[in-house]
């Protein structure tokens, strides 16, 4: 289930859902005891994924209101238009780099697989 949400391409859709996969990841590391150093490595890069679709879900709402008087704010929405880039860009960043460690966590023992 992780692995399916953080395997999901079209990020500004399913935001919610890819945030959940990251927390899930956290949880998940947890659950399986990896060593402290992968722990704290995906929990870092949990964290790293789920601050950038929330800034990316803010600024979708920003550009969304701006763009109603596009007249107006030209400008505006051609630095904001390029920043959305530059975020959507970090977060499939950092949604291959937690799957890349999922898959490396996925491979340890748990008695109670309840996430995955």
């Amino acid at each position: 289930m992780i692995l399916e949400c953080l395997g999901i391409e079209e990020i500004e859709e399913n935001i919610g859902q890819l945030q959940a996969g990251a927390v899930m990841a956290t949880v998940d590391a947890f659950d399986r005891r990896v060593e402290r150093s992968y722990y704290v490595m995906t929990t870092a890069s949990s964290m790293a994924l789920h601050t950038a679709l929330g800034r990316l879900h803010t600024m979708r709402g920003i550009y969304q209101m701006l763009a109603e008087d596009k007249e107006k704010n030209v400008v505006v929405l051609e630095r904001l238009t390029a920043s959305l880039q530059h975020l959507m860009e970090h977060a499939n960043k950092k949604r291959l780099e937690l799957k890349e460690m999922m898959e490396l966590i996925k491979q340890c023992p748990t008695g109670d697989d309840t996430i995955s």
